[in-house]
């Protein structure tokens, strides 16, 4: 008599353990791309949100005088009978070096809720070379105004306007 060999159905152990392993693999990809894809959500969020806190106090500021008419120091920054308090700023100069955590609106009302926001202002002189914009009081007329908005020091968003002497704000 003759054996017939047995014919063997299912898996092996083995086969088993590496089935199991690519599934796993497979399961932590999956994972790490639905994580990876939250976070650039957020992230996005995050910067739409600081475009338009930037966008905001900008255009608080553009639509000021250029200068204030009783400022005969001619430097950037509040005159020295101002509290550096945005409801009493009356030009473009007094936001300079403006630092608000969390971001506020023009009455002092907060923006966001949620910590690690900040707003940040630059008002500098420019030159008719945009290369050469400076801190110094050679002033022809023109002042660059910068808004970054930050989150935990990263910086989200940053606006920037020249504001020129001649604009007049009564026109469209």
């Amino acid at each position: 008599m003759t054996s017939r060999p047995r014919i063997r159905h299912g898996f092996t152990l083995m086969e088993s353990v590496i089935a199991s392993g690519v599934l796993a693999l497979l399961v932590v990809a999956g994972l790490n791309a639905s994580g990876a894809l939250g976070v650039a959500r957020r992230d996005l969020g995050d910067r739409a949100l600081a475009a338009g806190l930037a966008a905001d106090l900008l255009s608080e500021i553009t639509a000021l005088p250029y200068e204030d008419p009783t400022n005969a120091e001619g430097k950037l920054g509040p005159e020295a009978d101002e509290t550096p308090s945005r409801d009493v700023f009356d030009d473009v100069d007094d936001y300079a070096g403006l630092m608000e955590s969390p971001p506020l609106d023009a009455s002092g009302i907060a923006l966001t809720t949620e910590a690690g926001w900040e707003q940040s202002v630059d008002v500098r002189f420019a030159t008719f070379d945009w290369a050469a914009i400076s801190e110094t009081s050679d002033d022809v007329g023109l002042k660059q105004i910068t808004v970054t908005v930050r989150l935990r020091g990263k910086v989200m968003a940053s606006l920037s306007a020249i504001r020129a002497r001649g604009w007049d704000n009564a026109r469209p």
